[in-house]
């Protein structure tokens, strides 16, 4: 397909779309939904949506997960990461600790375009505008890198932010900032990993993320990982001038998968 023949598929699709959502809402309000109630049925669906499209993603999700050459399921020594030592995601990459000295390298992610229209830049944002006062702000975020083994190059980025000790909360948010270790698969292990030390080590109760509302791929694999569907947040965020819907997801400690 030409890219002016899928440009145009897109401009329909978009268009149908629109149509089909404005004549739902007005029909739902015409049978005496009101507009919070019109808005509670949406997320409802939306759960549905992807629940439906788990079962077929499902048997993918574990062929893709189950343990490959080179490739470790294994979340690794956890323990590990609480004192500073790495931990190997697989034979081409670890993960450890973040340090001040890694902010050179998350700073040149900032022009990314990719990084620029997800909610990873507004967390990149912050982390960076906390430079200065790096030791006072470790007590509200555990961060590790994902570095390839090959040249010790900083990669990706993720775990916990916004840590609540009292009620044992945080939340999970992570980002490849190397456009060319995009598709790898580091990731999806190092999740498993940090998720696994947030509820171990850090005794957190409940990791919850937020996801942009077309980001269907990442919420699946989410889900797939034992977080549950809890809402969409309206318009929530501006990513490019335009305001975008947010699906929240949990994990609590009690229903962690095996």
């Amino acid at each position: 397909m030409s890219e002016e023949a899928y440009k145009h598929k897109q401009m329909v699709q978009k268009s149908l779309f629109r149509t089909i959502s404005r004549n739902l809402v007005r029909q739902l309000c015409k049978n005496g939904f009101d507009l919070v109630e019109a808005v509670d049925f949406i997320n409802e669906m939306l759960g549905e949506v992807i629940s439906l499209g788990l079962q077929d993603y499902s048997q993918a999700a574990k062929a893709k997960t189950s343990p490959k050459e080179g490739m470790s399921m294994s979340s690794g020594n956890v323990e590990a990461l609480s004192t500073n030592g790495k931990v190997d995601i697989d034979d081409r990459a670890y993960i450890r600790p973040l340090e001040k000295s890694d902010c050179a390298t998350l700073r040149t992610w900032q022009g990314d375009p990719a990084i620029a229209a997800s909610l990873a830049m507004q967390k990149l944002q912050q982390l960076l505008a906390s430079e200065e006062n790096w030791d006072s702000q470790r007590q509200f975020t555990d961060l590790f890198v994902i570095c390839r083994k090959a040249d010790d190059e900083v990669v990706g980025m993720l775990g916990f932010t916004d840590i609540d000790r009292q009620t044992k909360q945080a939340e999970f948010s992570k980002m490849i900032g190397e456009p060319s270790a995009r598709g790898k698969g580091y990731a999806r292990v190092a999740t498993r990993t940090v998720i696994d030390y947030g509820f171990d080590v850090l005794g957190l109760n409940r990791i919850y993320l937020h996801t942009l509302d077309g980001n269907i791929k990442n919420i699946r694999l989410k889900q797939y990982l034992g977080f549950k569907f809890e809402g969409l947040l309206q318009q929530a965020v501006q990513i490019k001038e335009q305001l975008r819907d947010v699906p929240i997801q949990a994990l609590l400690q009690s229903h962690r998968p095996p």
